[in-house]
């Protein structure tokens, strides 16, 4: 009966809604928090600024990024510490961008502080041969991507980000890609083995912004969605 109930209510309450015009986010219902609202970048400002950076957009629900003079990452006003998040991302021919979690804003550039997944066209990228710590998915230059985990350049890929404490667990299209401890024993190999070294405390922060990195390329972004765990 409780179940019966339940699903009246929620058919009233969607009915109410398409007959009063608002809209409203099932995935709210599940915890869930749409970090694209409208046709706007509200709650969405520059790396060190205050406001968006040119070259940022929104259309039709979907973050547009171009390559254009002034441009920098885009970055949530909100902190996140515990969260799981996902990003629907799509690249441009031979295109090169990024997704960043924890940043601080204490760095010249987000990735001084943030662990970035990447997202590049594997097939197309300048570099020809791509190495798969700099492939499409992977843990930027810490844990490889996965080829067949990727879909062709033009098509809608998905990252997944699962982040509790030091554990952290990171997926493409479904496919696992890495799962790891901040400050274990692998990750300080992986980090005294990568440029990284150069940042300390790198990817340590207990909280912080969600980044979209501007590299260059036309990129695009939607069905951008969190919930603190």
């Amino acid at each position: 009966m409780i179940c019966g109930m339940k699903t009246f209510f929620s058919m009233f309450a969607g009915a109410f809604a398409l007959a009063s015009g608002l809209v409203v986010s099932v995935a709210e219902d599940e915890g869930w928090v749409d970090l694209i609202s409208g046709d706007g970048l509200d709650g969405w400002r520059g790396y060190q600024m205050e406001e968006v950076p040119p070259g940022w957009s929104v259309e039709d629900g979907v973050i547009v990024s171009e390559p254009v003079k002034g441009t920098t990452d885009l970055i949530t006003n909100g902190e996140y510490g515990d969260f799981e998040l996902v990003v629907e991302w799509k690249i441009s021919e031979g295109g090169n961008s990024g997704i960043l979690y924890r940043v601080s804003e204490d760095g010249v550039k987000a990735w001084h502080s943030g662990v970035e997944i990447q997202i590049l066209d594997n097939d197309r990228h300048k570099d020809k041969t791509v190495e798969m710590g700099h492939a499409a998915g992977a843990v930027y230059a810490l844990w490889p991507g996965k080829k067949e985990a990727f879909r062709e350049h033009g098509e809608w890929n998905e990252t997944r980000i699962v982040a509790k404490g030091k554990n952290v667990e990171v997926y493409l299209n479904g496919v696992e890609i890495a799962t790891f401890e901040v400050g274990g024993d692998e990750w300080k190999e992986k980090i005294a083995a990568s440029k990284f070294v150069k940042f300390p405390g790198l990817g340590e922060l207990d909280k912080g912004h969600i980044a979209l990195q501007s590299h260059g390329s036309n990129a695009w972004f939607r069905q951008i969605r969190i919930r603190e765990l």
